[in-house]
């Protein structure tokens, strides 16, 4: 019986006032930074998996909810969206931590207003105006981080992970690797202590405010991380680009050596046409005609061998 409940007109409008526009605008800021390679499949197959799944979160085991929310969160749009896997998990993961940080503001503003810890299908139902007003503050924050996370994607060397430049040395992947691990265990210690949050402690404001300052904490982590990745992005780059130069110039020297040694060879082709003309001079000045004739004759042959050799 409580599983037919799960599929009630009250609790599908619930779903779709909250969870609908929430992961809406988590697919648009992903869109943003990764390219699906179906656009519509990749809106369609995501907001439906994730509608379809809501009504039933509450009546699961929390290792199941976990799961269910990360597979829908990172397995799934990771698998619909271009690029490389390891950039796709590193801004996956950073999507989802901020996923998370959005439901914390809006959780301590419905025990504010309500005192209730728990924040359930009844509890909804029976102070909607409180649960409206909670849902607002939990849209405006996490559309404020989605807009935070896109310009911290764009203007990071992140993208350079997600797609990498040909140009750039095989070694680059393993500079992201090294970055990986420290969003995934975040991600995965954090997601289970806001389970936690819900199962053990009995949800007070005072932990919910904890929460959200470790959450805070995180991010502030995460932006030197980011910063981090960007500096060895750029380092790599700048002595990519010097040693372009120093190709470049290398392959400008020779030119430059080879013009050189031509302009030699036209001095020198030009000194042997002055003193051959000199020669003709003489000859005609003497009357020998036949002999400058034959010394013309001469000089054309070894200037046609020169030019077939």
């Amino acid at each position: 019986m409580e599983w037919l409940e799960a599929f009630s007109w009250p609790r599908i409008g619930i779903d779709l006032l909250n969870i609908a526009p929430t992961h809406a605008i988590y697919l648009f800021a992903l869109s943003r930074v990764m390219r699906p390679y179906s656009s519509g499949s990749f809106w369609v197959i995501c907001m439906v998996a994730s509608l379809l799944w809501s009504p039933f979160r509450t009546l699961v085991p929390t290792p199941v909810m976990i799961f269910m929310g990360l597979l829908l969160m990172i397995g799934l749009p990771g698998a619909m969206l271009q690029g490389r896997a390891l950039g796709k998990s590193i801004a996956l993961i950073l999507g989802a931590m901020l996923m998370i940080a959005a439901d914390i503001p809006s959780a301590l503003t419905w025990v504010l207003l309500t005192g209730d810890p728990v924040m359930d299908y009844d509890a909804v139902l029976g102070d909607p105006t409180a649960y409206l007003v909670a849902t607002l503050v939990h849209l405006i924050v996490f559309t404020l981080l989605m807009c935070l996370y896109v310009v911290i994607c764009k203007r990071s060397s992140l993208l350079g992970a997600v797609y990498p430049d040909p140009s750039r040395s095989s070694r680059t992947g393993g500079m992201y690797g090294v970055f990986l691990w420290f969003p995934a265990v975040q991600m995965c210690l954090l997601y289970a202590v806001f389970a936690i949050t819900f199962v053990v402690i009995g949800n007070d404001a005072v932990f919910y405010g904890s929460v959200l300052a470790l959450f805070a904490f995180s991010l502030v982590a995460d932006g030197f991380v980011l910063r981090g990745m960007k500096e060895l992005s750029d380092k790599q780059l700048s002595d990519l680009r010097a040693a372009s130069l120093e190709a470049r110039a290398d392959e400008y020297l020779a030119k430059a050596a080879h013009m050189q040694g031509q302009l030699r060879d036209a001095a020198r082709l030009r000194h042997d046409l002055r003193n051959h003309v000199h020669v003709v001079e003489g000859l005609c000045e003497r009357g020998d005609m036949a002999e400058a004739q034959a010394y013309l004759h001469r000089v054309s042959g070894l200037l046609d061998a020169g030019e077939r050799s």
